[in-house]
C-alpha cells in the first residue's frame, strides 16, 4: 500500500455530506466534481458481481513513512490493529474490490448518467 491509501468507501464517507442516509444527486456531484484531482480516484462496483470473497465490511489502512500500516475495521465496535498479517489479508479484499470495479474515467461516467437519469428535472 502507498502512505496515505485508504479504501474507496472512506473518502466518500469523508468528503461526501450524506443527507438523512441516502445518496441523492448533490452527494453524486460532489463525487463526481472530485475525480478530476489526481489525488481522488472513485471506481465504481456493479452490484451485479455480487458479494466479494473476503470482504465482510468497510475497513480502511492507513501508512506513514517510518510507520506500521494500521488496519481499522467497521463492526459493531470499530478495531484498529497493526497486525502485518490482518493488514495483509486487507490489503488482498481491497485489490479483489479494485479488480471487480469499472476504470476510473467509465466510473465518473457512471456516476454522471445515473446522477441525470435518477434524478432528472
Amino acid at each position: 500500500m502507498t502512505p496515505g491509501q485508504r479504501s474507496p468507501a472512506a473518502a466518500l464517507t469523508t468528503r461526501v455530506p450524506r443527507s438523512q442516509g441516502k445518496l441523492g444527486p448533490d452527494d453524486l456531484a460532489v463525487v463526481a466534481g472530485a475525480l478530476p484531482a489526481p489525488a481522488v480516484v472513485v471506481q465504481v462496483v456493479s452490484p451485479n458481481n455480487g458479494a466479494n470473497a473476503g470482504l465482510s465490511g468497510a475497513f480502511d489502512i492507513a501508512a506513514a513513512d517510518g510507520m506500521p500500516e494500521t488496519l481499522r475495521m467497521e463492526g459493531v465496535e470499530d478495531q484498529t490493529m497493526e497486525k502485518r498479517s490482518l493488514v495483509r489479508m486487507a490489503a488482498v479484499a481491497f485489490d479483489r474490490v479494485r479488480g471487480d470495479a469499472l476504470p476510473r474515467d467509465a466510473s465518473r461516467d457512471l456516476i454522471l448518467k445515473v446522477a441525470d437519469e435518477k434524478w432528472k428535472p
